[in-house]
């Protein structure tokens, strides 16, 4: 009995420490018992980007990042199927940059491709969205993202687009398209150039046009937006059997 309490009293002393050997154990037995680990290629030129994301991947038990710093030894790689991501790592990503990618998707449909990039016009930003598992990163504030997203992509788990640096929010708001009635949303996050809702009413459609009512009841006045659904995604809350909401992701037209 003496030698028990002793043991707890110890292990409740050092508590951090025996954390840190069960943690350390977790890991060793998810590689050790067979858990998948991808294979993630990286395609940059040297530089202090690359570091930082080679240093955010690497901290996934689950990836196995391999660089690569030439364009001819990373298309080999990716000939011979040896990916299950890839990022690719650049200064400024560009209209030619997004030709590339349309290839790569032609021949490697269901491959996530995280694009990460210090600069990127809105227009490609949009652009990305039409092919599946792609998308862009800031790299200057959203390097941190990249494990999480590489996860969600590789598992087949839906990723919201980032359009734009989001804002979190509370607000209510409506939401028409054109001859339909109102539609009370919520307003997720915000951004300069759009706004993530959830609707109640899982009506909404990649392309649709809609009017945007926000009360502002501090200002005694509605603010009223049009602007164009980018993505949507149905969303079961905890307690439904049947998603019965839907996020939509929507750029602004113009302000009314």
């Amino acid at each position: 009995m003496v030698f028990w309490l002793t043991i707890w009293t110890l292990a409740f002393c050092h508590l951090p420490l025996v954390l840190s050997w069960v943690a350390s154990g977790v890991a060793l037995l998810i590689v050790t018992k067979g858990f998948p680990m991808y294979q993630i290629g990286i395609l940059s030129k040297p530089g202090r980007t690359l570091t930082v994301i080679r240093s955010e991947v690497n901290k996934g038990p689950f990836f196995e990042p391999r660089v690569y710093t030439r364009s001819l030894n990373f298309v080999h790689a990716l000939k011979n199927n040896k990916f299950d991501a890839f990022v690719v790592v650049c200064d400024e990503f560009k209209p030619q940059n997004l030709k590339v990618i349309e290839q790569i998707k032609h021949y490697f449909p269901h491959m996530p491709i995280i694009i990460v990039a210090e600069q990127c016009s809105p227009e490609l930003k949009i652009k990305i969205t039409n092919y599946k598992k792609s998308i862009i990163l800031n790299a200057l504030t959203e390097a941190k993202d990249i494990r999480g997203i590489l996860l969600k992509m590789i598992n087949n788990f839906h990723v919201l687009p980032r359009l734009a640096q989001r804002y979190q929010t509370a607000q209510s708001a409506k939401i028409k398209m054109s001859d339909s009635k109102m539609h009370t949303a919520w307003v997720v996050n915000l951004a300069q150039d759009g706004a993530c809702f959830r609707v109640f009413t899982p009506t909404f459609q990649k392309g649709d046009k809609i009017r945007i009512e926000v009360p502002l009841p501090q200002l005694q006045k509605t603010h009223i937006l049009t602007a164009e659904v980018m993505w949507e995604k149905l969303e079961k809350m905890p307690n439904e059997a049947h998603a019965r909401a839907q996020k939509i992701g929507v750029r602004f037209l113009d302000a009314v």
